[in-house]
């Protein structure tokens, strides 16, 4: 450390400060080039963190779906199950079911519809899992609340 001062104190004023600029850019240097890796290492671990989540949600509708379509041969056969069916195939569409009403003919339900897609979704897999064919389709408005009656008929 002694040899480094003696060194420094043995340069003309000049030669000090520009020593001194040369130190202070080299720090500067390194210093962009640590947040400049941080900041492409923060957009690949966010891509990949996007990439993760999307193949889970598609994995995760997947199995659901598989899971209910398992349950088809078992609901139609068994009308106690129908009800459960559905409470699963409304909450991997992310809708809230609000009345449940099966017979042996026909089945009606009210729920509240998150948005298009996922409505579509839900009716169809409620007529895929019931074995019923959708009759008709109504839209009200209940306390500032949308609620939509499907009915679905043999």
């Amino acid at each position: 450390m002694t040899k480094l001062l003696n060194f420094l104190n043995q340069r003309s004023q000049r030669e000090q400060k520009l020593l001194l600029v040369a130190v202070v850019l080299i720090l500067c240097l390194l210093a962009m080039s640590f947040v400049s890796n941080l900041v492409s290492q923060n957009a690949t671990a966010s891509t990949k963190y996007q990439n993760a989540r999307s193949d889970y949600e598609y994995v995760q509708a997947g199995a659901m779906h598989l899971m209910s379509s398992t349950k088809i041969a078992e609901i139609k056969n068994n009308q106690a199950t129908l009800e459960l069916g559905i409470q699963d195939i409304a909450r991997v569409d992310g809708l809230t079911v609000k009345n449940i009403d099966a017979t042996a003919t026909s089945l009606s339900i009210a729920f509240v519809p998150d948005n298009l897609s996922r409505t579509k979704q839900f009716l169809e897999d409620v007529s895929r899992l019931s074995g019923f064919a959708i009759d008709t389709f109504e839209l009200q408005t209940e306390s500032g609340q949308q609620l939509v009656t499907a009915t679905y008929k043999k």
